[in-house]
């Protein structure tokens, strides 16, 4: 019965840090910090869960032409179909 909080405190942790990771990979941070605000229950609740979702994700970047946000290896942006700047 000891280890229960040990437990549940390690299962938080990797969840918010699942967050981090989300934080990391975001194109937008004024948009990313809105959305690791509304990610920390989920985090705390799926925990190691969450981190592989958010390890499994891809890497974002904003198109320089239309501020979407777009795959960071892309050449073209999918949104307006213009070629990136390398």
């Amino acid at each position: 019965m000891n280890e229960f909080p040990s437990i549940l405190i390690l299962w938080s942790g990797l969840g918010l840090i699942g967050s981090l990771v989300l934080l990391s990979k975001s194109a937008t941070p004024e948009r990313t910090i809105f959305v690791v605000i509304l990610s920390i229950p989920h985090a705390i609740v799926f925990g190691p869960i969450f981190l592989l979702i958010a390890l499994a994700g891809q890497p974002q970047q904003q198109c320089p032409y239309c501020q979407s946000s777009i795959n960071r290896i892309a050449t073209v942006c999918a949104k307006c179909t213009r070629d990136l700047p390398a």
